[in-house]
């Protein structure tokens, strides 16, 4: 299965894809990343539970009839787990019976293969809309510590310094990193907090340092 890329877009979020197909890992990895997404792709639910931390806002893809740990317990394993990225399922004509039990399940959409480029990307689009809202409800009802719990030490620091009111070039100086750097950083820390502006990255870790000091451990 081979996609080219449809269009140009600036869109963000991490996908998930799990599949034991390696030419539909590098298909989708294609395609995705060519909508800008951050692609992480897994060949068993076991590399996926093993081996990464998984990051909101996004989705994760997988596919009902893996090896191993199967799509379906794969699902129950990440719902046991208080794991909320929405799921799409990729399902064969035969497998539509389990997809239907996944929905019920809780499963956000299932998708016949072979599907068109177009229709997956709005499934994915529609997945991660409904992941940054649940970003954006936690941030409304200021639980940003399993958030902030994502980030790196540099991250951290980066987060502190923006909130502090420091300009890019001497939060460059202070960590001794360059301004390009900060930036980078800055726009991670915006994806990964679900911040549309400065001021929700400001509010963030205010909010967060006041519940440090209000709780302390």
């Amino acid at each position: 299965m081979h996609f080219a890329n449809t269009r140009p877009s600036m869109r963000t979020g991490n996908v998930y894809v799990i599949d034991d197909d390696a030419s539909i890992r590098e298909s989708l990895q294609s395609l995705l990343a060519g909508e800008g997404y951050a692609v992480h792709c897994f060949s068993s639910a076991e590399r996926l539970l093993e081996s990464t931390q998984i990051v909101a806002p996004g989705c994760l893809i997988i596919d009902l009839k893996l090896d191993g740990i199967d799509g379906l317990d794969l699902h129950s394993e990440l719902t046991r787990r208080a794991e909320q990225l929405p799921v799409i399922f990729l399902t064969g004509h035969a497998d539509v019976p389990s997809a239907v039990r996944a929905m019920r399940a809780g499963a956000m959409e299932f998708v016949e293969k072979p599907f068109e480029p177009e229709e997956f990307l709005s499934h994915v689009s529609s997945a991660m809309s409904r992941s940054l809202q649940q970003c954006k409800a936690h941030s409304t009802r200021l639980d940003s510590g399993p958030l902030l719990a994502t980030l790196t030490p540099r991250e951290r620091e980066v987060l502190a310094l923006v909130a502090e009111g420091l300009p890019t070039k001497t939060i460059a100086a202070d960590l001794g990193i360059s301004p390009r750097t900060v930036e980078t950083h800055r726009m991670h820390l915006m994806d990964k907090l679900c911040a549309e502006s400065l001021a929700d990255l400001v509010r963030i870790w205010i909010t967060a340092t006041e519940s440090q000091t209000a709780h302390p451990a």
